[in-house]
């Protein structure tokens, strides 16, 4: 017998899976979510979300991909880790996913064969092609120039090939000294952490799902205040606790989880992260020493203005942050029209959207440092 059955479940609640089956869509996640299949739909072309580790970004990339699944006209490809040596080897994964004909080859012939490709599937069949790529703050400036070439194909009223990229804020980084990459994003998105609000519902939520008998509460008010003050309402972290909460439930042979209960997995992750830092300290001081093991005495150079070596702002989101930076936008009718039939969730989100400022308003208030 699985543990999780001793409790009257059906299935695993919390298992740390991107799978859209146990995705609670929290007000950021929903609105996210149809926002990128509005844009997918009307064949807008580059799509960008943004999301500390841990917020949920792989399982709406999921979740878009089953959704999108639904339609027959979407070909859809999907890169895990943009990881590659070369543009060459980067060409050829997009080949791969989308069974492109592919074999060794100079890069510029991997380019026509997708860009024939496109416009076979594309205006020929009158496919919608999307491409997802998760974990996008590792595309180097080199494939985003790629992906900025591939986006320039299209028909007369849509773009031939979506992108749509998962990725860490510091894509930013990367994505900011490309204005002619940045004029093409369509939908920018922030994924922010839950409220405690919705961190309560997301733990209800799956264990409704797993088959908890209604009326029985296993995590009481006062346990899923800890378990949100400690994640800070990331999804990840509110899922691993809760699966840890749970087997420790068990083995104490208890019915309900208790605050003693998530103190003490806290206990532990807590002493997890403080041995991580150190040895994270430890493995910066030895790159500072081999560092200066091969310095060399440079003079300054008096004609030379001198440069700070302090790093980029990171970025830090919020929902306040959210509200005022992404603002939603209202498409027109002819743009509704074009799209086909949209599912009624999605039109709905659709008709209560105001107008949004421009992408470059918005960016500039987050990221201030660009006014450089």
């Amino acid at each position: 017998m699985e543990y999780f059955e001793v409790l009257g479940l059906k299935k695993e609640p919390f298992m740390d899976t991107a799978n859209p089956t146990f995705m609670y869509e929290s007000t950021v996640h929903e609105e996210c979510l149809h926002r990128l299949e509005i844009s997918v739909r009307m064949g807008r072309g580059l799509n960008i979300v943004l999301g500390e580790v841990g917020t949920g970004k792989t399982t709406l990339a999921q979740a878009l991909e089953e959704a999108l699944l639904k339609d027959e006209k979407f070909l859809i490809g999907k890169i895990l880790d943009p990881t590659f040596g070369s543009e060459g080897q980067f060409l050829e994964q997009i080949q791969r996913v989308f069974g492109i004909e592919h074999k060794p080859e100079p890069v510029a012939e991997r380019k026509a064969r997708i860009k024939d490709f496109l416009q076979e599937k594309g205006i020929g069949e009158n496919k919608k092609i999307v491409l997802v790529i998760d974990e996008g703050q590792k595309l180097t400036g080199t494939f985003l120039e790629t992906l900025r070439l591939l986006l320039n194909y299209q028909s007369r009223d849509r773009k031939l090939l979506n992108l749509v990229i998962f990725a860490q804020p510091e894509l930013m980084g990367v994505i900011r000294r490309r204005p002619n990459f940045v004029d093409r994003i369509a939908v920018f998105y922030l994924i922010t952490p839950l409220s405690q609000e919705e961190t309560h519902g997301l733990i209800d939520f799956r264990l409704t799902k797993a088959g908890l008998v209604n009326g029985r509460m296993l995590f009481p008010p006062s346990t899923k205040d800890l378990i949100y003050h400690y994640s800070q309402g990331r999804p990840r972290k509110i899922v691993v606790l809760c699966h840890e909460a749970i087997e420790e439930l068990v083995m104490r042979e208890e019915s309900t989880v208790s605050e003693d209960i998530v103190s003490k997995v806290i206990t532990r992750h807590k002493d997890l992260d403080a041995m991580l830092a150190i040895r994270e300290e430890e493995e910066l001081e030895d790159e500072e020493m081999e560092g200066s093991d091969q310095e060399e005495e440079i003079s300054p150079d008096p004609g030379l203005k001198e440069t700070s070596n302090e790093p980029e702002p990171r970025l830090t989101l919020s929902r306040e942050l959210l509200s005022e930076l992404l603002p939603t936008h209202s498409p027109t009718d002819a743009e509704i029209e074009g799209a086909g039939h949209l599912p009624g969730s999605v039109a709905r989100s659709m008709e209560r959207t105001p107008q949004r400022k421009t992408f470059w308003e918005w960016l500039l208030l987050l990221f201030p440092f660009l006014k450089k």
